[in-house]
Protein backbone atom coordinates (compact mmCIF):
# COMPACT_ATOMS: atom_id res chain seq x y z
CA UNK A 1 0.00 0.00 0.00
CA UNK A 2 1.37 3.57 -0.92
CA UNK A 3 -0.02 6.49 0.33
CA UNK A 4 1.74 10.43 -0.32
CA UNK A 5 2.85 12.01 2.76
CA UNK A 6 3.06 15.60 3.19
CA UNK A 7 5.36 17.24 5.56
CA UNK A 8 4.82 20.77 6.96
CA UNK A 9 7.45 21.38 9.91
CA UNK A 10 6.30 23.49 12.00
CA UNK A 11 8.67 25.14 15.10
CA UNK A 12 7.45 25.17 18.77
CA UNK A 13 7.17 28.58 20.77
CA UNK A 14 10.81 29.58 22.17
CA UNK A 15 12.56 27.45 19.22
CA UNK A 16 12.89 24.74 21.48
CA UNK A 17 11.56 21.85 19.08
CA UNK A 18 10.03 21.53 15.94
CA UNK A 19 7.07 19.34 15.52
CA UNK A 20 5.62 18.22 12.00
CA UNK A 21 2.19 17.60 10.89
CA UNK A 22 1.69 14.80 8.07
CA UNK A 23 -1.53 14.79 5.64
CA UNK A 24 -3.02 11.53 3.99
CA UNK A 25 -5.80 12.50 2.30
CA UNK A 26 -8.51 12.78 4.69
CA UNK A 27 -6.30 11.82 7.82
CA UNK A 28 -3.62 13.67 9.71
CA UNK A 29 -1.06 13.03 11.77
CA UNK A 30 0.72 15.54 14.57
CA UNK A 31 3.65 14.24 16.09
CA UNK A 32 4.64 15.96 19.43
CA UNK A 33 8.56 15.37 20.01
CA UNK A 34 10.65 15.62 23.23
CA UNK A 35 14.16 15.61 23.71
CA UNK A 36 15.20 13.31 26.97
CA UNK A 37 18.99 12.35 27.31
CA UNK A 38 21.39 11.18 29.39
CA UNK A 39 23.28 14.13 31.07
CA UNK A 40 19.78 16.39 31.45
CA UNK A 41 16.42 16.40 33.06
CA UNK A 42 13.71 17.75 31.64
CA UNK A 43 11.85 21.08 33.08
CA UNK A 44 8.11 21.32 33.95
CA UNK A 45 8.04 24.16 31.70
CA UNK A 46 5.65 24.56 28.14
CA UNK A 47 8.09 23.08 25.30
CA UNK A 48 9.19 20.19 27.69
CA UNK A 49 6.86 18.60 30.35
CA UNK A 50 3.44 20.48 29.16
CA UNK A 51 2.31 21.78 25.79
CA UNK A 52 2.79 24.53 24.13
CA UNK A 53 0.07 27.17 23.30
CA UNK A 54 0.65 26.63 19.40
CA UNK A 55 0.76 22.70 19.68
CA UNK A 56 -2.67 22.70 21.94
CA UNK A 57 -4.46 25.12 19.07
CA UNK A 58 -3.18 23.05 16.17
CA UNK A 59 -4.13 19.76 17.82
CA UNK A 60 -7.90 20.05 18.63
CA UNK A 61 -7.82 21.96 15.20
CA UNK A 62 -6.35 19.06 13.35
CA UNK A 63 -9.01 16.57 16.00
CA UNK A 64 -12.07 18.64 14.49
CA UNK A 65 -10.85 19.23 10.96
CA UNK A 66 -10.02 15.30 10.36
CA UNK A 67 -12.10 12.33 10.96
CA UNK A 68 -9.15 10.37 11.37
CA UNK A 69 -6.46 11.82 12.92
CA UNK A 70 -3.73 10.56 15.24
CA UNK A 71 -1.69 12.46 18.10
CA UNK A 72 1.56 10.60 17.98
CA UNK A 73 4.20 11.14 21.25
CA UNK A 74 7.67 10.55 20.63
CA UNK A 75 8.90 11.30 24.26
CA UNK A 76 11.30 9.92 26.26
CA UNK A 77 8.96 10.35 29.40
CA UNK A 78 5.26 11.58 30.05
CA UNK A 79 4.18 14.91 28.87
CA UNK A 80 1.29 16.47 30.20
CA UNK A 81 -1.69 15.83 27.30
CA UNK A 82 -4.50 17.23 29.76
CA UNK A 83 -5.15 20.06 27.56
CA UNK A 84 -6.13 17.71 24.32
CA UNK A 85 -7.09 14.22 26.29
CA UNK A 86 -10.39 14.39 23.75
CA UNK A 87 -8.26 13.35 21.23
CA UNK A 88 -9.50 9.53 20.05
CA UNK A 89 -6.01 8.63 19.21
CA UNK A 90 -2.89 9.24 20.78
CA UNK A 91 0.28 7.01 19.79
CA UNK A 92 3.16 6.80 22.60
CA UNK A 93 6.19 6.10 20.43
CA UNK A 94 9.00 6.83 23.60
CA UNK A 95 11.59 7.84 21.26
CA UNK A 96 11.98 4.28 19.36
CA UNK A 97 15.39 5.62 17.38
CA UNK A 98 15.76 3.77 14.10
CA UNK A 99 12.78 1.58 14.10
CA UNK A 100 10.27 4.60 14.71
CA UNK A 101 9.28 4.80 11.12
CA UNK A 102 8.91 1.07 11.04
CA UNK A 103 6.85 0.66 13.90
CA UNK A 104 5.03 3.61 13.69
CA UNK A 105 4.08 2.41 10.06
CA UNK A 106 2.61 -0.93 11.43
CA UNK A 107 0.36 1.02 13.76
CA UNK A 108 -1.11 3.16 10.75
CA UNK A 109 -1.59 0.55 7.88
CA UNK A 110 -2.98 -1.78 10.60
CA UNK A 111 -0.30 -4.27 10.74
CA UNK A 112 0.01 -3.55 14.37
CA UNK A 113 -2.13 -2.51 17.21
CA UNK A 114 -0.16 -1.81 20.17
CA UNK A 115 -2.53 -1.33 24.00
CA UNK A 116 -2.56 -1.67 26.90
CA UNK A 117 -1.44 0.35 30.04
CA UNK A 118 1.49 2.01 30.73
CA UNK A 119 4.38 1.15 33.01
CA UNK A 120 4.33 4.75 34.20
CA UNK A 121 1.59 7.57 35.51
CA UNK A 122 0.72 9.88 32.97
CA UNK A 123 -0.79 12.93 34.47
CA UNK A 124 -1.18 16.47 34.64
CA UNK A 125 1.78 18.48 35.86
CA UNK A 126 0.04 19.70 39.33
CA UNK A 127 -1.33 16.42 40.25
CA UNK A 128 1.88 14.49 40.49
CA UNK A 129 3.55 14.56 44.48
CA UNK A 130 5.43 17.75 45.30
CA UNK A 131 6.90 16.00 48.49
CA UNK A 132 10.81 15.09 47.56
CA UNK A 133 13.47 17.18 46.14
CA UNK A 134 14.74 16.52 42.56
CA UNK A 135 17.30 17.78 40.53
CA UNK A 136 19.03 19.10 43.36
CA UNK A 137 22.91 20.16 42.94
CA UNK A 138 24.27 18.08 45.93
CA UNK A 139 21.60 16.50 48.60
CA UNK A 140 18.27 14.73 47.09
CA UNK A 141 15.75 14.32 49.91
CA UNK A 142 13.53 11.25 49.31
CA UNK A 143 11.19 12.89 51.71
CA UNK A 144 8.29 11.06 49.86
CA UNK A 145 9.25 7.26 51.09
CA UNK A 146 7.70 5.01 49.42
CA UNK A 147 5.35 6.93 47.47
CA UNK A 148 6.39 7.00 44.33
CA UNK A 149 4.46 6.75 41.25
CA UNK A 150 1.65 4.31 41.00
CA UNK A 151 1.24 4.20 45.42
CA UNK A 152 0.72 7.93 44.42
CA UNK A 153 -1.63 6.91 41.90
CA UNK A 154 -3.37 4.15 40.86
CA UNK A 155 -1.98 0.62 40.38
CA UNK A 156 -0.66 -0.53 36.83
CA UNK A 157 -0.91 -3.08 34.63
CA UNK A 158 1.94 -4.98 32.27
CA UNK A 159 3.05 -7.68 30.58
CA UNK A 160 6.95 -9.53 30.49
CA UNK A 161 6.17 -11.71 27.70
CA UNK A 162 7.43 -9.16 24.97
CA UNK A 163 11.04 -7.96 27.20
CA UNK A 164 11.62 -11.72 27.05
CA UNK A 165 11.56 -11.79 23.11
CA UNK A 166 13.37 -8.65 22.65
CA UNK A 167 16.32 -10.36 24.73
CA UNK A 168 16.76 -13.27 22.26
CA UNK A 169 16.95 -11.21 19.42
CA UNK A 170 20.15 -9.05 21.09
CA UNK A 171 23.32 -10.73 19.48
CA UNK A 172 26.55 -9.10 21.28
CA UNK A 173 28.61 -10.59 24.10
CA UNK A 174 28.19 -8.04 26.59
CA UNK A 175 25.26 -5.20 26.91
CA UNK A 176 24.72 -2.28 29.39
CA UNK A 177 21.77 -2.91 30.31
CA UNK A 178 19.25 -3.88 31.30
CA UNK A 179 19.00 -0.08 33.06
CA UNK A 180 16.05 -0.27 36.03
CA UNK A 181 16.05 2.41 38.22
CA UNK A 182 12.63 3.42 39.15
CA UNK A 183 10.76 6.44 37.16
CA UNK A 184 11.08 8.52 41.07
CA UNK A 185 10.13 11.66 39.00
CA UNK A 186 9.10 11.85 35.58
CA UNK A 187 11.34 14.88 34.96
CA UNK A 188 14.56 12.36 35.02
CA UNK A 189 15.97 12.90 31.69
CA UNK A 190 17.19 9.16 31.98
CA UNK A 191 14.26 7.75 32.17
CA UNK A 192 13.36 6.63 28.46
CA UNK A 193 16.17 4.26 29.40
CA UNK A 194 14.49 2.59 32.77
CA UNK A 195 10.78 0.61 32.52
CA UNK A 196 8.24 1.71 35.29
CA UNK A 197 7.63 3.81 38.48
CA UNK A 198 7.32 -0.08 39.70
CA UNK A 199 9.64 -2.01 41.28
CA UNK A 200 7.98 -5.03 40.78
CA UNK A 201 7.50 -3.95 36.76
CA UNK A 202 11.30 -3.17 36.57
CA UNK A 203 12.58 -6.19 38.20
CA UNK A 204 10.04 -8.17 36.12
CA UNK A 205 11.32 -6.86 32.84
CA UNK A 206 14.39 -6.96 33.49
CA UNK A 207 15.11 -10.46 34.53
CA UNK A 208 12.55 -11.27 31.42
CA UNK A 209 15.38 -9.48 28.78
CA UNK A 210 18.58 -10.90 31.14
CA UNK A 211 16.80 -14.27 30.54
CA UNK A 212 16.08 -13.64 26.60
CA UNK A 213 19.68 -12.12 26.32
CA UNK A 214 21.65 -15.57 28.60
CA UNK A 215 19.56 -17.53 26.62
CA UNK A 216 22.53 -17.17 24.22
CA UNK A 217 25.71 -19.07 24.86
CA UNK A 218 28.41 -16.63 26.06
CA UNK A 219 25.71 -13.95 25.97
CA UNK A 220 25.61 -11.73 29.36
CA UNK A 221 24.08 -8.52 30.43
CA UNK A 222 25.29 -5.40 32.34
CA UNK A 223 22.14 -4.55 35.13
CA UNK A 224 22.41 -0.65 36.21
CA UNK A 225 22.71 1.55 37.78
CA UNK A 226 22.71 0.79 41.16
CA UNK A 227 21.19 2.02 43.33
CA UNK A 228 19.08 5.05 43.46
CA UNK A 229 20.19 6.83 40.22
CA UNK A 230 17.33 8.96 39.43
CA UNK A 231 18.63 12.48 38.39
CA UNK A 232 20.66 13.37 36.10
CA UNK A 233 21.61 17.00 37.41
CA UNK A 234 24.87 16.96 38.50
CA UNK A 235 25.16 12.96 38.73
CA UNK A 236 29.01 12.13 38.79
CA UNK A 237 28.84 13.36 42.76
CA UNK A 238 25.09 13.66 43.76
CA UNK A 239 24.08 12.55 47.40
CA UNK A 240 20.63 10.42 47.01
CA UNK A 241 18.93 10.95 50.49
CA UNK A 242 16.62 8.47 51.32
CA UNK A 243 15.36 5.78 54.06
CA UNK A 244 16.13 2.43 54.56
CA UNK A 245 12.55 1.58 54.26
CA UNK A 246 12.02 3.50 50.68
CA UNK A 247 15.42 2.08 49.93
CA UNK A 248 14.73 -1.81 50.17
CA UNK A 249 10.33 -1.31 48.93
CA UNK A 250 11.14 0.90 46.18
CA UNK A 251 15.18 1.57 44.65
CA UNK A 252 16.77 -1.93 45.74
CA UNK A 253 13.49 -4.08 45.12
CA UNK A 254 13.79 -4.50 41.65
CA UNK A 255 17.60 -5.17 41.62
CA UNK A 256 16.57 -8.37 43.69
CA UNK A 257 13.98 -9.58 41.53
CA UNK A 258 15.91 -9.60 38.85
CA UNK A 259 19.22 -10.94 40.76
CA UNK A 260 17.42 -13.84 41.92
CA UNK A 261 15.02 -14.90 38.94
CA UNK A 262 17.42 -14.27 36.22
CA UNK A 263 21.46 -14.28 37.87
CA UNK A 264 22.78 -11.09 35.32
CA UNK A 265 26.30 -11.78 34.51
CA UNK A 266 27.43 -8.46 35.76
CA UNK A 267 26.28 -5.24 37.35
CA UNK A 268 27.24 -1.53 37.07
CA UNK A 269 27.01 1.09 40.15
CA UNK A 270 25.99 4.24 39.65
CA UNK A 271 27.35 7.47 39.79
CA UNK A 272 25.70 9.08 43.00
CA UNK A 273 26.27 8.87 46.37
CA UNK A 274 23.53 7.13 48.57
CA UNK A 275 23.38 8.58 52.28
CA UNK A 276 26.64 9.91 52.07
CA UNK A 277 28.62 7.58 50.50
CA UNK A 278 29.28 6.58 46.26
CA UNK A 279 27.51 3.86 45.85
CA UNK A 280 30.60 1.86 44.50
CA UNK A 281 32.55 2.35 47.70
CA UNK A 282 29.07 1.17 49.91
CA UNK A 283 29.47 -1.61 52.34
CA UNK A 284 26.25 -1.65 52.97
CA UNK A 285 24.86 -2.01 49.28
CA UNK A 286 27.78 -4.40 48.52
CA UNK A 287 26.22 -7.10 51.43
CA UNK A 288 23.36 -6.58 50.01
CA UNK A 289 23.89 -7.53 46.48
CA UNK A 290 25.97 -10.30 47.37
CA UNK A 291 24.39 -11.73 50.60
CA UNK A 292 20.43 -10.99 50.42
CA UNK A 293 20.50 -11.50 46.36
CA UNK A 294 22.78 -13.92 46.17
CA UNK A 295 24.88 -11.93 43.38
CA UNK A 296 27.67 -14.18 41.76
CA UNK A 297 28.74 -12.02 38.96
CA UNK A 298 31.11 -9.17 37.79
CA UNK A 299 30.51 -5.43 40.17
CA UNK A 300 32.06 -2.46 37.80
CA UNK A 301 31.41 1.02 38.24
CA UNK A 302 29.97 3.26 35.87
CA UNK A 303 32.15 5.41 33.53
CA UNK A 304 34.60 7.11 36.27
CA UNK A 305 35.70 9.11 33.06
CA UNK A 306 38.35 11.75 34.32
CA UNK A 307 38.50 11.22 37.48
CA UNK A 308 38.36 14.37 39.86
CA UNK A 309 37.56 16.37 36.19
CA UNK A 310 33.94 15.28 36.93
CA UNK A 311 33.56 16.63 40.34
CA UNK A 312 36.25 19.41 40.39
CA UNK A 313 34.41 22.25 43.18
CA UNK A 314 31.36 19.64 43.45
CA UNK A 315 30.32 19.02 47.54
CA UNK A 316 31.59 15.28 47.52
CA UNK A 317 34.63 13.91 46.06
CA UNK A 318 34.91 11.42 43.07
CA UNK A 319 34.89 7.77 44.42
CA UNK A 320 38.59 5.99 45.78
CA UNK A 321 39.71 3.70 43.60
CA UNK A 322 41.14 1.41 46.41
CA UNK A 323 37.80 1.67 48.60
CA UNK A 324 35.75 0.15 45.87
CA UNK A 325 38.09 -2.22 45.20
CA UNK A 326 37.51 -3.08 48.92
CA UNK A 327 33.34 -2.81 48.20
CA UNK A 328 33.84 -5.49 46.57
CA UNK A 329 33.92 -4.35 42.39
CA UNK A 330 36.11 -6.13 40.29
CA UNK A 331 36.39 -3.61 37.30
CA UNK A 332 36.97 0.05 37.96
CA UNK A 333 35.59 1.26 34.63
CA UNK A 334 37.22 2.81 32.11
CA UNK A 335 39.96 2.85 34.51
CA UNK A 336 43.44 4.65 33.95
CA UNK A 337 47.37 4.86 35.62
CA UNK A 338 46.17 7.54 38.08
CA UNK A 339 43.79 4.43 39.04
CA UNK A 340 45.98 2.05 39.37
CA UNK A 341 48.88 4.09 41.00
CA UNK A 342 45.53 4.36 44.02
CA UNK A 343 44.35 0.77 44.25
CA UNK A 344 48.14 0.06 44.76
CA UNK A 345 48.48 2.99 47.71
CA UNK A 346 45.56 0.91 48.85
CA UNK A 347 46.76 -1.66 49.49
CA UNK A 348 50.00 -0.35 50.97
CA UNK A 349 48.15 1.66 53.73
CA UNK A 350 45.45 -0.70 54.41
CA UNK A 351 42.33 0.13 52.36
CA UNK A 352 41.97 -2.83 50.75
CA UNK A 353 43.38 -6.33 51.45
CA UNK A 354 44.78 -8.46 48.80
CA UNK A 355 42.57 -11.40 50.01
CA UNK A 356 39.80 -8.98 48.75
CA UNK A 357 41.38 -8.06 45.11
CA UNK A 358 42.16 -11.56 44.54
CA UNK A 359 38.14 -12.52 45.13
CA UNK A 360 37.18 -9.53 43.16
CA UNK A 361 39.77 -10.89 40.17
CA UNK A 362 37.90 -14.16 40.88
CA UNK A 363 34.53 -13.30 40.55
CA UNK A 364 35.50 -12.18 37.26
CA UNK A 365 37.29 -14.51 36.02
CA UNK A 366 34.58 -17.10 37.00
CA UNK A 367 32.18 -15.00 34.74
CA UNK A 368 34.47 -14.95 32.10
CA UNK A 369 34.38 -18.63 32.21
CA UNK A 370 30.80 -18.93 32.43
CA UNK A 371 30.72 -16.95 28.81
CA UNK A 372 33.06 -19.09 27.20
CA UNK A 373 35.46 -15.61 26.44
CA UNK A 374 38.69 -17.77 27.87
CA UNK A 375 38.71 -21.30 26.85
CA UNK A 376 41.31 -21.56 29.04
CA UNK A 377 40.17 -20.97 32.10
CA UNK A 378 39.19 -23.31 34.54
CA UNK A 379 36.21 -22.84 36.67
Amino acid sequence: MYRRFICFPVEAEGGRRSVSTFEIEDEAIYVVARLSGEGNDRLPDKGDFQLTDSEVRDILALDRAYDRFMLIVNAGGPVDLTPVAGVGNILVASQLGVEMGAAVADVLLGISYPSGKLATTWAACDDYCQLGDFAQPDDTRYREGIFVGYRYFDATSWSARSSGSSGRSISRKSTCGPALNVHRNVLCGRNFEYYSEDPLVSGLFAAALTRGVQAHPGRGVTVKHFAANNQETNRYANNSIVSERALREIYLKGFGICMREAAPRALMTSYNLVNGTHTSESLGLARILRHEFGFGGVVMTDWVVGGDLLTSGAKYPGPDPAKVAAAGCSLFMPGSKKDHEALLAGLAGGTVTREQLERNAAYLLRTLWEMRICQGLKP
